[in-house]
């Protein structure tokens, strides 16, 4: 690589593009900050950049700053300034540069190791390993590392493919092997980190494995496949806008319901004109059209971060069914086959409007919908069939009162309802019967929740808000939630569920 390497210059920071570099990394730029205030030395060879030419680009940098080619060529400073009419391209450096222009401005004279490089050609390719040299002196994300080890595996370079899976745990590397074997969720994970880079900080390799335990594999494809499409309307579907989705956009955009807080759109507004959002898109119309998308959206904006927590939702109602309903698994089989497989089609279909009171639809039974509806019994249920209790608000009560036995005999004899049938099934109803006192319905006071912190909008639920999941979580209910001004209890169960299961269709057209 050293074949386009023409010599060593200084440029001023203004004069520096940093848009073929990663993303900002605060803590980097923070202690890089530290160590500049107490020693700024830009000419040290620890502290260069590498910044790539066209031939065109160069022959106008020589000219603008009056200089011969030769010049260039110097080893020990002082180095020549270098001006030029155009930004200069960065390969890596953006941490430094930042930290830098923090420290004494942007006019700070930089110094940079200038490559030509062919025109046209793609400078993180051609010059790869001075692009990756510096990169995360801190941590790596495991977002960006699985990133390029997806890029190396596709592009058949197996030692660069080993070299960065190395830099994993052998604990992420067992869990990144096993992701790798989904290909469905691996087309998803592709399209996500190399279409948005700012996602790609959410991903959690570690928590992979707990995630695939609950068997969960076309709910985590659906949910990824949502967070692209959502993403997708964010930037328009416009490729370079969504290259220049940023860890600071996402993480200022991720659990904002611009259709149900009132606040949140306050805050899109002010963000996108403050350039907080997007700061590398400076086109004023483009700009209002990403703001316009955004306040549009009538979901809670998903990331790759929202998805971890949310399994540990999913993850909930997941083992709930396993250990209630299911026997084991076979290998490699999900939850949603497992669940077909004991579902018979019953002769009517019933819609639970709330505890106990069904009604008839005029449609065909149907196994998604039937799935869905014991699944969000299971998660009304959780409070008691669940090792996973809510999260508790200071103040709040440790538990809900109420038999164990009781609220699961009310899950069974609904899943026989719904179609699904299994020796397990009728043996454990047959069990519970035969008790001897049943624990009548006891009335648990509720509210619905204002759920605007953002603590709320995702995971496991809180205490009050499973109070509230109790009494009103019902597929009927659920669809009326969409109509709000506020964040509320339902509409954060609505939405975590319409991302997992897909949009429930309208219950008045068949009831």
């Amino acid at each position: 690589m050293n074949e386009f390497l023409i010599g060593i210059g200084q440029i001023q920071i203004a004069n520096l593009s940093v848009d073929l570099c990663r993303d900002k990394d605060e803590n980097a730029i923070n202690k890089l900050q530290s160590v500049f205030q107490r020693h700024f030395e830009p000419e040290i060879d620890i502290n260069h950049i590498d910044v790539k030419l066209w031939p065109s680009e160069l022959d106008e940098v020589l000219a603008s700053s009056a200089i011969p080619l030769e010049d260039l060529a110097r080893t020990r400073p002082p180095f020549r300034q270098i001006r030029s009419s155009r930004k200069i391209e960065c390969i890596h450096g953006r941490q430094r540069l930042e930290a830098a222009m923090r420290t004494s401005g942007p006019e700070t004279w930089w110094t940079a190791r200038l490559y030509c490089i062919p025109e046209g050609t793609d400078p993180l390719l051609l010059l790869r390993p001075h692009a990756e040299r510096y990169h995360f002196e801190t941590c790596r994300p495991d977002g960006y590392t699985y990133w390029k080890i997806r890029q190396y595996q596709i592009e058949g370079d197996t030692g660069s493919e080993n070299e960065w899976t190395s830099r994993l745990s052998l604990h992420k590397q067992k869990a990144l092997k096993r992701l790798l074997d989904i290909p469905e969720l691996v087309v998803q994970l592709d399209r996500l980190t190399k279409r948005f880079p700012g996602l790609r900080g959410g991903l959690e390799l570690g928590n992979i494995e707990k995630h695939l335990a609950s068997r969960g594999r076309e709910a985590m494809e659906r949910y990824l496949k949502r967070t692209f499409e959502v993403w997708e309307k964010i930037t328009l579907e416009e490729e370079d806008i969504g290259l220049a989705t940023d860890t600071q956009t996402v993480e200022n955009v991720q659990l904002l319901a611009p259709s149900a807080s009132r606040k949140d759109r306050e805050l899109i507004t002010k963000l996108m004109r403050s350039r907080v959002l997007y700061p590398l898109i400076h086109d004023i119309d483009r700009r209002r059209r990403i703001e316009s998308a955004i306040l549009d959206l009538d979901v809670i904006i998903p990331s790759i971060k929202t998805f971890h927590e949310n399994m540990k939702y999913f993850s909930i109602g997941s083992e709930i069914l396993k250990s209630t309903i299911l026997t084991r698994l076979k290998k490699g089989q999900s939850l949603y086959e497992a669940m077909h497989q004991i579902w018979h089609r019953p002769n009517k279909c019933y819609i639970e409007y709330k505890e106990e009171d069904f009604r008839e639809a005029q449609l065909n039974p149907d196994f998604s919908w039937a799935y869905q509806e014991i699944f969000i019994s299971a998660m009304r249920y959780s409070p008691w069939l669940s090792d996973h209790p809510p999260r508790r608000e200071k103040g709040s009560s440790t538990s809900l009162a109420g038999s164990k036995d009781y609220y699961l005999l009310k899950l069974l004899r609904r899943s026989r309802m719904l179609g699904f049938a299994s020796k397990k099934i009728d043996s454990e109803i047959f069990r519970l019967v035969s008790l001897q006192s049943q624990p009548e319905d006891q009335e648990i006071e509720s509210s619905d929740q204002n759920e605007e912190h953002m603590s709320r909008r995702c995971g496991r639920p809180f205490m009050e808000s499973s109070k509230h999941m109790v009494n009103h979580l019902f597929i009927p209910q659920l669809l009326d939630s969409s109509n709000t001004d506020h964040l509320t209890t339902l509409f954060v169960q609505r939405d975590t569920l319409c991302a997992f299961f897909g949009r429930t269709p309208q219950v008045h057209r068949f009831s």
